[in-house]
């Protein structure tokens, strides 16, 4: 399995770790597990960990779809974790078309930032 996810409701986080090969059919999967996890609620912080992807094999319509499908509230603080530009360049484009405000969706290049940047919302 290329996306693993884990909530922590006492944290209000939800921490996606993807490997491998990445594609739309298993972020659907993922957002659907989510919907129907009862520790879930659409406000939590979410990170997103695309250090270890080999390759995202995921189209533009196939991104407006998982874009769609969001189980996240549109103002939910949001951290994607990426190590290449081809994956700045898609977490970039996915930001757009769910037209998310940048105080509440950030991309970085290093985990720590990003657990400091979501922590420090909880903590506000």
């Amino acid at each position: 399995m290329a996306l693993s996810q884990v909530v922590d409701a006492s944290r209000r986080l939800v921490v996606n770790v993807a490997t491998g090969t990445l594609n739309a059919q298993e972020v659907l999967e993922n957002q659907l597990a989510l919907r129907n996890d009862p520790s879930f609620d659409g406000s939590f912080r979410s990170l997103v960990d695309l250090r270890r992807v080999v390759d995202l094999d995921v189209s533009s319509e196939e991104l407006r779809a998982t874009a769609a499908g969001s189980p996240f509230n549109p103002d939910a603080r949001r951290a994607y974790v990426v190590t290449s530009q081809a994956h700045f360049g898609v977490t970039r484009l996915y930001q757009a078309i769910i037209n998310a405000d940048p105080t509440n969706f950030r991309i970085f290049e290093n985990w720590d930032d990003a657990v400091a940047w979501l922590d420090e919302a909880e903590a506000g």
